[in-house]
C-alpha cells in the first residue's frame, strides 16, 4: 500500500539537511509514499555499509555495487516489507543485503558451472547439492536448535553484536555503526557473549 506524503517544512534549510534529521522509520514511512528524497537520504546514510557488507560476500567491488543498487531498488519497490515492530531498520537492511549477496554468489557459481560444462554434462546436469547425508543433516539441525536456544539466553546487546558479526559478517567497526555503540563496547559484548555461549553449548 502506498501512502501520500506531506511536504516537509524546511525552515529555509535544504531538503537534504531536513531529511538527514529524520529517523530511519520516518524515512521508510515516506519511502512507502514514493518519496525519492527519502531513498536518497537512506542511501547517503547506509550506502557504504551496504556495499561493504555485500563486498565481504561477493568478493568484488563492482559486483558489490550492483548488489547495493539491487538492495536500494528493492527498498524503493517494496518499502512495506520492513516492519518496525520486528527490529531495527539497519539490522533488517543488513539481512536483506546478506541475502541478495548470497543469491548473487549462487547465480555466479551456477552460471560458471554451466559455461564450463560439456554438452553431455549440461544435459545430464546433477544438482551440486546431491550429497544428502541424513546423519549430517540431523546433526546440523540439532546444532542449529541448540545454538538458537543458547543465543536466546544472552543479553540482547550481546546477542545482537554476535549476530551482526558472525551471521551477517560485519566488522566490529560496522557493528559499532549499526548499534551506535563504541567499538570497545562492541568488542566487550562480543567477547562476553561468546564466553557465555561456550558455557551454554
Amino acid at each position: 500500500m502506498q501512502y501520500a506524503v506531506e511536504p516537509l517544512y524546511n525552515g529555509g534549510r535544504s531538503t537534504t539537511a531536513v531529511y538527514r534529521e529524520l529517523t530511519d522509520n520516518d524515512l521508510m514511512a515516506r519511502l512507502s509514499g514514493r518519496d525519492p528524497a527519502a531513498l536518497e537520504a537512506l542511501y547517503d546514510r547506509y550506502g557504504n555499509l551496504v556495499r561493504s557488507a555485500a563486498r565481504r560476500i561477493v568478493g568484488d567491488g563492482h559486483m558489490a555495487e550492483d548488489v547495493s543498487q539491487e538492495v536500494f531498488m528493492r527498498l524503493w519497490r517494496q518499502a512495506e516489507m520492513y516492519r518496525a515492530e520486528k527490529g531495527s531498520f539497519v539490522t533488517w537492511l543488513v539481512s536483506v543485503t546478506h541475502n541478495r549477496a548470497v543469491d548473487w554468489v549462487r547465480r555466479r557459481r551456477r552460471r560458471f558451472r554451466y559455461e564450463v560444462a560439456s554438452l553431455e554434462e549440461r544435459v545430464l546436469e546433477v544438482p551440486a547439492d546431491d550429497c544428502h547425508d541424513p546423519a549430517l543433516w540431523t546433526e546440523l539441525a540439532d546444532l542449529r536448535c541448540r545454538l538458537k536456544a543458547a543465543l536466546a539466553q544472552l543479553p540482547r546487546d550481546q546477542r545482537r553484536a554476535i549476530e551482526l558479526a558472525y551471521f551477517y559478517g560485519l566488522t566490529q567497526r560496522e557493528v559499532s555503526c549499526v548499534t551506535r555503540s563504541p567499538v570497545g563496547t562492541v568488542k566487550a559484548r562480543t567477547r562476553l557473549g561468546m564466553l557465555r555461549l561456550r558455557k551454554l553449548l
